[in-house]
Formats: C-alpha cells, structure tokens, sequence
C-alpha cells in the first residue's frame, strides 16, 4: 500500500517558474512538481512503498519558459529582439509565456558564491543527482531549474510538511532603530535588528527571534569595545545558506546602564551589605520586562516572526541570560550563555538555579540551553558546574543514581589550570553523554572541546586558551548557534562531519581567537569574587 507524502512549499517565485520538489525515492532523484494553492503556497504530492521511511528532496523552481524567438522583421532569432509568443513546457505541460533569455533565468541577481549543481552519474535519471550544496541545474529537456540554497529536506514518508525556502540572497541585512523607548525603564536606546538572507525574498516566510544584549559588540567594529565584534552576522548567514540552522532575527540591544540592567537584585543588599559603593545591579527583572512586554512588541509589530523567542549574552551578559531563561521559561525557549560570571557575589546565580531545580525539568520541557568559558581566567568550571546543576535537574531519570551531587570545586582544585578536554570530560564522567554522541567533539585543531549531555537539551562547550573577550566568543558562537538554531527538517543534522568541517571553515575565516587580552576595565573578570 502506498503512502502520500504532502510538501507544502510556501514561496513566491518569478512569473516563468513553477515550484516543485527534485525528490530522491527509491534512488530516484526525480522532480515533482508543486499544484499552485495560491500566490504563495504550492504543495506537492509524492506516492511511495511502505518500505520507504523517508524521503530526502530538494526544493527546486522548474522554468516552464522555451525561448522560441520571433523577430518582427522576419529576420533570425534575436534575444534582444524578440517578440512573445506561447509554448508548452514539456514537463508541466501547461500554457506559458516564451520571453527572451536576457530577461529571464539570467536576469535574476544571483550570487557569486552559487555553484553549479551537478548531473546525474546515471544517465536514466532525469536532471542533477542530490548533493546538498547547489544551486543550479538543466534537466535533459534542456529546461532550466533553479535549487534552493542549504542542505536538502527529509520528510517522514505518508506525512506532512511546510518549508519556506529560498534561491538567491546569501547575506542578510540590518535595520537600525535608534530610540526605543521603554516606560518600563524610563530611558531609550539603540537597537540593531539582522534580517536573515531570505527575508527580502521570500516575503511570506517568518522568523524566531534571538535576543541579544551589548548590540554595540555583535556586528560593525565600529563603536564595539576595542574595535572587537562577535562577527553574529557572518556566523548566521554561512550557517543559514548551508542549511544548518533555521534562518532567525537576532535583535541586539544596546545598553544603558549595563549594570543596573543586567545585574539580578540580589546584588542590592549585598553591595550595601559589604559597603560596596559603586552603583549596583537590581534592574534585572525591569529589563527582562522591558524586553518580553515593550521591545517583543515592537519586533513583533515590524517584522515576521514566529512568535519564538531565545536569549544570549557573554559576561553579565551571559549572566542576565541565564537567569531569564531560569525564572522566565515561557517568554524564552533557548539560551546562548557565553563566558557569564558565575562568581559574581559569592555565586548568586548558583543560588538561584538551586531555588527552581525541583521544578525544571517540568518547567523547562523542550527547552536548551548552551553554556560556554575558556581556560584563560574565564570561570570555566563555575560554568560547567552549572551546567552540571542543570542538566541533573533535567535528565534526573537518566543520570545514574550512583553520581554524587556537582563538586564545589574542581577535582583538582580551581585554581590549577586545567585543559578544556579535562574540564569537559569531568561534566560529561558526571553527566553523560547524549545518546547520538559517541565522542566528545572538539573543532578548530582542538582549540574548542564541546559536548551534548544526556538530555539533549544542555551543551557545554569550553575553548583552550581562550580569554574573557569578543574574539574568543566570535570562534564559539557557530557552535553556540549550530546546536541552538539546529534546522531538523534538514538531512544536514549539526552533528555530522560535514558540519563540522563547515563551522571549522567558519572559524578559519575569523580572527584568531581568544588570545587577546581580557576586557580589562569591566568588573566582570574571571577572577572576580
């Protein structure tokens, strides 16, 4: 008995171009083409044995145009001269409109970095085998099809699925707001917002949104701390048109009062306590407010999303990720938590993720979280003791009863400087590994060791040699975003060599990381108590 297999592809495409699907079945890369739904909608209807468990494909747009050339002076055929005239696609066999070459499939903005896709060994298969990485085939009629960027797709045979692809733009583009105003907080600032490559082309298609704090650091040296930036945009778009992540807005949020805002308001009577004058945190959950009531709002308002929103941040910024993402579990699905200062105020935050432990794994169902610190007074173990603390709160039926509680201190003692692999292999020997990892991977001639712990919703990652800085942080963030962001309608599943060796490409285009010096002059420091 067969089984239907339905793909709703939700685009756009030029006039002369059908949508449709080249799908591998049964070893057959065979193109499918879509029913047009409405303007925006095409769905596309594959029948397949029961042997078959799924179905790997690659969108594809079919030029139904055949160039027949006229020219009103009866002359030869000349592109520039001619005329239209009607023609039937061999392959969807409908009406369409001939028009000239020169302004159909070679008009289109392409970019340069597109490649070709190539054909089939097989000469019975009809049009370019699947590989994952192209863009751009003849099928044997001679007739043009243009193969949407990223990985290809894999759908349960007999199921449903919508995709949202898209063909050309591979770098996304800014939108600057320059006075948000929050009455929360009582103060405005600047926010930059990434658009996904495929924003300004597949108008129907919406995104998640991936808060960011220091927005001064994410993106243009110019005005960052020191001249340094994580680079996010890069890392967003090399993953995105490879089909490792799914496409998301990140909104950075500059600060104000940095401090105040990132600091939970437990640091009040502490510092008041300890006679500490400088002016302290306690605005934690006002800024958490002003982000989930007025800033999602606005974004909400002005662009597509999905309604879905994650946190990040490196420093305090890590710290006021973490603890939105403890306290705030339905305003934040996944957290991004770079180099946080976990000692800060005798290990507040330790405090706080001990307080909603007991209800986490019911509170923070499906949600992930990653965690990252480099070995150069960085606060790497505080960081995978946390990680520690939460993933046992998490996975509790799956760790092993016989493990102790996470030590207070490294088994060697904080203060002697241990490898990245040590200090990952201590959280994994306590924790565990996910059951599709078989290894600790590292990356990057070893400089980054990660690993994904046993519920599969906590990643630790830690950088050999890496500082308290923006470099350090721009070599872990493809990491960060490639678990975070993961695209599981892809093949390409993060944990595959091939991405690996994508974000090892990534990382050998960047600075060399983490070696400069700490951001000195913050109170933020590793070696702070």
């Amino acid at each position: 008995m067969n089984r239907t297999t339905k793909i709703h592809i939700h685009y756009v495409p030029p006039d002369v171009y059908t949508m449709g699907i080249r799908a591998d079945v049964d070893g057959w890369a065979t193109l499918h083409l879509a029913t047009k739904i409405s303007e925006a909608e095409w769905v596309c209807e594959i029948e397949s044995g029961t042997g078959i468990s799924d179905i790997e494909f690659k969108p594809a747009m079919h030029n139904c145009a055949r160039y027949s050339y006229t020219r009103q002076d009866g002359g030869d055929d000349d592109p520039s001269l001619a005329s239209s005239s009607s023609s039937t696609c061999s392959l969807c066999q409908s009406t369409s409109t001939s028009i000239p070459r020169s302004l159909s499939f070679s008009s289109i903005p392409r970019s340069s970095s597109s490649m070709s896709l190539p054909r089939a060994s097989s000469p019975s298969l009809s049009g370019p085998r699947l590989d994952g990485s192209a863009q751009e085939g003849v099928d044997d009629e001679g007739e043009e099809e243009l193969y949407a960027l990223g990985g290809n797709y894999v759908v349960l045979a007999g199921s449903t699925i919508h995709i949202s692809p898209w063909f050309f733009n591979t770098e996304g583009t800014f939108d600057i707001l320059e006075d948000v105003h929050s009455n929360i907080l009582n103060n405005s600032r600047k926010v930059i917002v990434y658009l996904p490559p495929s924003y300004n082309e597949n108008l129907v298609k919406q995104y998640p949104v991936l808060i960011m704090h220091d927005g001064h650091n994410l993106f243009f040296e110019e005005g960052s701390f020191c001249g340094r930036v994580w680079k996010a945009d890069k890392s967003m778009d090399e993953l995105a048109t490879s089909g490792v992540i799914t496409e998301t807005i990140i909104v950075g949020i500059f600060p104000v009062d940095r401090e105040y805002e990132y600091l939970p308001p437990v640091s009040i009577e502490k510092k008041k306590s300890s006679g500490y004058q400088k002016p302290s945190g306690g605005g934690a959950d006002k800024y958490i407010d002003f982000i989930t009531k007025e800033l999602n709002t606005t974004i909400v308002q002005r662009y597509r999303t999905t309604r879905e929103f994650s946190i990040a941040g490196s420093s305090y910024g890590g710290i006021i990720s973490l603890y939105a993402w403890l306290t705030r579990p339905n305003d934040f699905i996944k957290c991004g938590c770079y180099s946080p200062s976990l000692r800060w105020h005798n290990k507040e935050l330790f405090k706080v993720a001990n307080q909603v432990k007991g209800d986490l794994a019911q509170t923070h169902a499906g949600r992930m979280i990653y965690l990252d610190a480099g070995t150069e007074n960085d606060q790497a173990y505080p960081t995978a003791k946390m990680a520690m603390i939460i993933e046992r709160a998490l996975a509790a039926d799956r760790v092993p009863s016989t493990r102790g509680a996470a030590p207070d201190r490294a088994p060697h003692g904080d203060d002697i400087k241990r490898s990245a692999s040590d200090i990952v292999n201590d959280v994994v020997r306590e924790c565990g590994l996910d059951a599709s990892w078989e290894s600790i991977s590292e990356t990057h001639d070893c400089a980054t060791v990660y690993a994904l712990l046993t519920s599969g919703q906590v990643m630790i990652s830690v950088g050999q040699g890496h500082a308290h800085c923006e470099d350090a942080w721009a070599e872990r963030t493809p990491i960060a975003l490639a678990y975070l962001l993961k695209d599981n309608q892809r093949e390409t599943r993060w944990t595959h060599d091939i991405v690996m060796r994508l974000i090892d490409n990534i990382l050998q285009q960047q600075h060399n990381p983490g070696t400069a010096g700490d951001r000195q002059g913050e109170p933020d420091m590793g070696d702070e108590e």
